[in-house]
């Protein structure tokens, strides 16, 4: 029920998080056994070819979708897409959007700043990216829905979430 849709959408953004885990520190490791070099991308372009065809035919055998009797697709009207924009909640859902993707723009530059001015390896920089950018989100997508359960107040979480995300940058 809908005193359960953060927790559920929680488990749903880990598990989204998860399979990008799995497969970089795989590709990682081929990249490290192939000499770490130029040479090593062609396994590497190779290995998600064949990790994105195990993901195909996984989804082709384990996701079904029945249409329904009568359903059909129907794209907005001019003057729908207008009564839309005139929302002022479809501003505030667009603002986070924004805001989230900005986040994400900013945390990419976290890696080659590591291997730049750290010295880390660009295998360690790329774990680094992995565990960064998919994996905390398996912990926090979890952590963040039970407490907006927990408070009952999805848009608070989110807030909090997005201050604590600014001053991260900031500092």
């Amino acid at each position: 029920d809908s005193s359960e849709q953060g927790r559920l959408f929680g488990i749903l953004e880990a598990g989204r998080g998860l399979f990008p885990v799995f497969y970089g520190l795989i590709i990682v490791w081929i990249f490290n056994k192939l000499g770490a070099a130029l040479g090593a991308m062609r396994g590497v372009f190779i290995a998600y070819s064949v990790l994105c065809f195990f993901g195909a035919l996984v989804a082709f055998l384990f996701i079904k979708y029945e249409k329904e009797e009568g359903e059909r697709q129907k794209g907005a009207s001019g003057k729908e897409v207008l009564q839309i924009i005139k929302m002022p909640g479809m501003w505030l859902v667009a603002l986070v959007i924004f805001s989230s993707y900005n986040m994400y723009a900013c945390f990419s530059y976290l890696t080659p700043y590591m291997t730049e001015f750290f010295g880390l390896s660009d295998s360690m920089g790329a774990t680094l990216y992995l565990i960064r950018f998919y994996a905390i989100g398996v912990v926090g997508g979890i952590a963040s829905g039970f407490i907006a359960d927990k408070t009952g107040s999805n848009a608070r979480v989110i807030a909090i979430v997005f201050l604590i995300a600014i001053a991260g940058l900031i500092g």
